[in-house]
């Protein structure tokens, strides 16, 4: 992966923030017992906690407060960072199985097209991404739901992936246009000048089009064709 491709600093490693709660142990010169005292908790709750086994909840954060006189959102941080460094070390275990899922996409020609692919840690990341899934299973039911009509030509060979990718595209261009409330009998009063602009060219068609379309609530927009589609449109609603 292009080192471009990394957005921001990751570290390997968080902390438990048992750890701290040692050091402000040892600064304080109190034992374990000490702050069970002090804070209501068992030892028990506070042997786990000093030896990475248990998480700060929210009313033991609450008990550090008064106990070491720092705020409550100062150790719900600490537990909050390392949930979240669990987390994606775990996750990134799960990209590296999907490796072989995120090939099937035409990642090098969706690059190449301009396409709107995130900065991720993986080829699988960039594609969860993209799409706006947390798994392929995700996605996999994300598409089987997207109820998108086209017309498919039967003697090219197809690509689910490509397919999905390219109307991901459609969405996410169309997403970006500012519509008004849709309006049906507006749209139909709208299909003779429409009719009208298909004698134009296609570098005229464009901006017309969208502005007559926007008017009454319908986004269009061109994406290029990516390999292995076999459609050259589509149609679906985004919104309820």
């Amino acid at each position: 992966m292009d080192s471009a491709e990394q957005t921001k600093y990751e570290p390997k490693a968080v902390s438990h923030p048992g750890e701290t709660v040692v050091d402000y142990l040892e600064f304080f010169e109190w034992s374990q017992r000490d702050l069970a005292r002090r804070t209501g908790l068992t030892p028990k709750t506070i042997s786990e906690i000093c030896n990475s086994k248990a998480s700060i909840s929210p009313l033991t954060a609450l008990a550090f407060e008064k106990a070491f006189q720092r705020p409550a959102r100062f150790w719900l941080s600490l537990q909050r960072h390392y949930d979240e460094a669990i987390a994606r070390s775990q996750e990134t275990s799960s990209l590296a199985q999907w490796t072989a899922w995120a090939h099937n996409f035409p990642l090098l020609e969706m690059k190449k097209l301009g396409f709107s692919l995130p900065n991720g840690r993986s080829e699988a990341d960039m594609v969860l991404n993209f799409f706006g899934v947390s798994s392929p299973d995700s996605w996999n039911q994300v598409w089987k739901s997207s109820n998108v009509a086209y017309r498919q030509t039967r003697h090219f060979t197809t690509r689910e992936e490509s397919i999905a990718a390219w109307i991901r595209q459609v969405e996410i261009d169309a997403r970006e246009l500012d519509l008004a409330e849709f309006d049906e009998d507006r749209l139909l009063l709208s299909l003779d000048e429409l009719r009208a602009l298909t004698r134009t060219s296609v570098a005229d068609i464009i901006e017309p089009v969208q502005q007559l379309c926007a008017a009454a609530g319908v986004a269009v927009v061109w994406v290029p064709e990516l390999p292995k589609t076999g459609i050259s449109g589509c149609a679906r609603w985004l919104s309820d």
